[in-house]
């Protein structure tokens, strides 16, 4: 089938601008109150971690939701010890957390969009006060949380429809097989406005070799024992009732991937490079000042290059004071993974040496200016890696604003 699986599209009257927050709840909160206005879009990002810091195993759980029926969570890990590496997907909540058994000890789901927050129920609660970092967002004219089936008969173009509008950018992420649980650790995530794309992509078979690659790819899958691409699509064209992607790889069955599509305010994707030395480093010509700024890495200095070892940071920030940086790593072909959350930086990269991972690289935001972002590179090395961003912010003065209805 070619086309929507699941979705729900939310859209809605005029708005002053595009907001922002980011912010960090512990698992078992069921009412976030400190937003400060009603959310359309949640983002929410997960470890096993109960505080800042390192730990052993690769840990990444990330979630989107926009409304109680419009809501999906995916998570992976790898062991440090034995590199046991798994993975869950769900269609039925905004927040999965498992541990390394693959033993389900966290889910909540969303229960509403509040006047200044959000709310949740969790139907699995260890009772462990794991954090949780999340981005919130409003001011869009229209969002819509969805899935489709790809590369599930050829390679070409697959029109994606039943979005309800012309996106303006996509967040697509891939779940790799049917909602549920499933052995490697898989993951792909993108930014992707009509502009410009960028693609983080990762694997580890289980007990097997990992890789990863940064490239301008809606998203991507590798092959798990050798680091042949699995699968690839490329962004195609955003179109009235959806988009369409170019399935370019197609060397497994069918798989399925989720997006968070957007449309309104102004929106950028673009990468920076990471300095050689410490120092400050800005990102200009956006044509708008970021309400906020997310952004995110495998640690390589090229994209396209497919590289050993299983790498992810990201990061999110509203100012030099609201942010916060989560990395995960796994070296190929041994019993070694990390992770780290650091609330005090915007973007971090680890090498991985079980609970004790080396900070290679860390930058915090400046400052949000007229025409992008600043940030201070606090800890460098000679590698110059590539960060790719996504900036949102409101639309241009004077920019006609919809009104559209449900």
């Amino acid at each position: 089938m070619r086309g929507i699986l699941l979705g729900f599209s939310l859209v809605c009257g005029l708005h002053a601008a595009v907001v922002a927050h980011v912010g960090q709840f512990v698992q078992g909160t069921t009412a976030v109150t400190d937003v400060g206005f009603r959310p359309q879009v949640l983002l929410f990002f997960s470890t096993l971690q109960t505080a800042d810091g390192s730990a052993a195993d690769f840990q990444i759980g990330i979630g989107m939701a926009t409304s109680s029926t419009a809501r999906v969570a995916e998570w992976t890990t790898v062991t440090n010890a034995d590199s046991t590496a798994k993975r869950r997907a769900i269609t039925t909540g905004a927040i999965v957390i498992d541990n390394t058994a693959q033993t389900t000890v966290g889910q909540a789901d969303l229960v509403s969009m509040d006047a200044r927050g959000f709310t949740l129920s969790w139907s699995v609660n260890d009772s462990t006060a794991r954090i949780i970092k999340y981005v919130a967002l409003a001011g869009f004219t229209a969002v819509k949380v969805g899935t489709w089936s790809t590369c599930n008969s050829a390679t070409g173009n697959l029109a994606v429809t039943g979005v309800g509008f012309q996106p303006d950018a996509l967040i697509p992420m891939l779940f790799t097989s049917a909602p549920g649980a499933g052995a490697n650790s898989d993951f792909a995530l993108a930014f992707i406005t009509a502009a410009a794309q960028m693609a983080v992509a990762g694997q580890t078979a289980n007990a097997g070799v990992s890789n990863r690659r940064e490239r301008a790819l809606a998203w991507e899958l590798f092959f798990s024992s050798s680091g042949n691409l699995y699968n690839e699509a490329t962004f195609t064209s955003f179109d009235v009732d959806g988009f369409t992607i170019n399935d370019a790889t197609c060397a497994g069955s069918s798989l399925t991937a989720v997006y968070l599509a957007l449309k309104g305010g102004s929106i950028a994707v673009g990468t920076t490079t990471q300095p050689t030395s410490n120092g400050s480093v800005s990102v200009t010509g956006l044509g708008f000042k970021p309400s906020v700024v997310l952004l995110m890495g495998d640690e390589t200095a090229t994209s396209v290059v497919t590289v050993a070892n299983q790498r992810f940071a990201i990061g999110a920030a509203t100012s030099s004071t609201s942010r916060w940086a989560q990395a995960a790593g796994r070296t190929s072909s041994a019993n070694n993974a990390s992770v780290n959350v650091d609330s005090a930086k915007v973007i971090e990269f680890i090498t991985e040496n079980g609970a004790t991972p080396v900070v290679v690289s860390a930058a915090d935001l400046t400052s949000m200016d007229v025409g992008g972002f600043t940030l201070n590179w606090t800890t460098t090395d000679a590698t110059a890696r590539l960060v790719a961003y996504l900036a949102i912010g409101p639309a241009p003065s004077g920019a006609v604003r919809h009104r559209v209805t449900q």
